[in-house]
């Protein structure tokens, strides 16, 4: 019995330190558009990718080129799955009041190439390159860079997730903007050649 006793008490002082000591490792994700776009045409999603420096893990830069991984904060997908998932909601919410226009369904292409907290400037940076594809023509329509920066309240991964949030609204923002300007172009140009 005292054999016993004697394997089974470290396991257990063991057990009680390792869960005491360790902490456990939070998860967040990029919540839902907070508005949808309004167009006349068919949006739908390509190949999302990010630099694969991003992945799942938290990133944190600092001035001089360092770089840091937070360790026991993640993000709970891939950003270019959050980036994809975002997107598709905003461009295909039942409230978009879209019109069906068979010559402008575009695809959207996106790689996000930087995707991180900078920890000097207090900002959670976004640059992801997006280029929209006419479906029935095959045709690039645009292919951009579009950054964006947004003020992290803390530096905590709680508000660098809130701040990336705000990120991806303006960014889907933008994609909205240059498509509607390109789509109402592309619509007068038409009406012009229907008139002569």
């Amino acid at each position: 019995m005292k054999r016993i006793l004697l394997f089974i008490f470290p396991l257990f002082l063991a057990g009680c330190c390792f869960n005491s000591s360790t902490p456990q490792t939070e998860y967040f994700n990029i919540s839902t558009p907070e508005s949808s776009a309004s167009y006349n045409y068919d949006v739908k999603l390509g190949a999302f990718t990010v630099d694969s420096l991003y992945d799942t893990k938290m990133v944190f830069t600092k001035e001089n080129y360092s770089i840091y991984f937070d360790n026991f904060n993640r993000w709970a997908q891939a950003p270019n799955r959050m980036l994809a998932a975002y997107l598709y909601l905003y461009f295909n919410n039942p409230h978009s009041h879209k019109i069906e226009d068979q010559t402008f369904d575009v695809k959207l292409n996106a790689d996000i190439l930087k995707f991180d907290c900078n920890l000097t400037s207090h900002k959670a940076v976004l640059f992801v390159k997006i280029s929209a594809i006419n479906i029935s023509d095959n045709s690039i329509v645009f292919s951009d860079i579009f950054t964006d920066e947004q003020s992290v309240k803390d530096l905590t991964a709680f508000s660098y997730a809130v701040s990336m949030a705000d990120a991806f609204q303006s960014v889907a923002i933008k994609v909205e903007e240059q498509l509607n300007n390109i789509y109402k172009i592309n619509n007068d140009q038409a009406t012009k050649k229907g008139m002569k």
